[in-house]
């Protein structure tokens, strides 16, 4: 599994002396030669290393409007669905707002290129009259490690218990296309929703063929407020080069309680 590939890239790695040193320090450097890490030096030690994987997040820069404008509390500035400010005529869009989440209907810091672009058309679209509003997010986006594709949209299991949601997951792995073709592998996908309300609220894909535009797929599932049984049932094409009959999207639908 990808967990397993990753560890024994790491098995030197500071992700293993950071969890046994804990957290809080300053990374001052890396050294290594010829353009491989061999070392990282800290406020707190130095560690041998194979691999450093930087994980470094974002923060709002908006000191220069605090009191001014209404933000969130890690300074994220609050814009309606046509990208007005609390401020009226001014607008503001990109890695320093706060924007609808559609799987909780709450407005959260999720600083994405997608949601920038989209951001920014949507001010020039709506500075003469409000013309176009806001659909919100899902936080989507992909990634490729190594040999594996891996795409999520919406919450994880982990963050929609966190935020107390009443939740159930359905996970199906599956060959994804049939096993007379000449070549096939696995593919992994989990859905998460809502309980009583089966309402779609996240999924995670993770396979060596690229599957990743499913995702796209399932943001789209979120949005709209669809349902894991509704999922099940879903149109989508066969064509025994690219899936099978029922299409792994329909599979959690299928296989959720």
């Amino acid at each position: 599994m990808l967990r397993q590939r990753i560890y024994r890239y790491c098995r030197k790695s500071l992700y293993r002396s950071w969890c046994k040193a804990g957290i809080g320090r300053n990374c001052y450097r890396f050294e290594g030669k010829d353009g491989t890490v061999s070392k990282v030096v800290t406020s707190k030690g130095e560690y041998e290393a194979e691999l450093v994987i930087l994980c470094i997040g974002f923060k709002p820069n908006t000191e220069l409007f605090k009191g001014q404008i209404d933000m969130l509390d890690n300074g994220a500035i609050i814009v309606d669905e046509y990208m007005h400010t609390s401020k009226e005529d001014v607008y503001a869009a990109g890695d320093s707002c706060a924007i609808l989440y559609n799987p909780t209907g709450k407005y959260s810091y999720i600083p994405l290129a997608t949601n920038a672009v989209r951001m920014g058309t949507l001010i020039a679209r709506n500075l003469v009259r409000p013309t176009t509003k806001y659909m919100g997010t899902q936080g989507t986006s992909g990634i490729k490690l190594y040999e594996e594709n891996i795409a999520s949209t919406g919450l994880t299991e982990s963050t929609a218990r966190e935020l107390g949601l009443d939740i159930q997951v359905v996970t199906v792995t599956d060959n994804y296309r049939p096993e007379f073709m000449p070549t096939y592998d696995e593919a992994t996908l989990k859905v998460v929703y809502e309980s009583e309300s089966r309402r779609i609220l996240g999924a995670q894909i993770i396979s060596k063929t690229d599957l990743t535009q499913s995702i796209n797929t399932m943001s789209v599932c979120i949005q709209n407020k669809m349902t894991i049984d509704e999922l099940g049932f879903m149109d989508f094409f066969f064509q025994p080069h690219f899936n099978k009959p029922w299409n792994i999207l329909n599979l959690a639908g299928l296989k959720a309680e």
